[in-house]
């Protein structure tokens, strides 16, 4: 399930957490201006962790 809009937050998960026959993957797609220092801080942590040669 792709997440793009506030409304799709609010109601998508919702929609999902009823449907019990199969498992849901909501993709959330953030405007690139819209993140937070935390969310940052966690990105860079991913990457290294990720990063070929670690």
């Amino acid at each position: 399930m792709r997440v793009s809009s506030r409304s799709e937050f609010v109601q998508l998960p919702q929609t999902a957490l009823r449907d019990k026959k199969q498992m849901h993957v909501l993709n959330v797609v953030l405007d690139q201006a819209d993140r937070s220092p935390a969310m940052v801080r966690l990105a860079k942590r991913l990457a290294k962790r990720l990063s070929p040669g670690k």
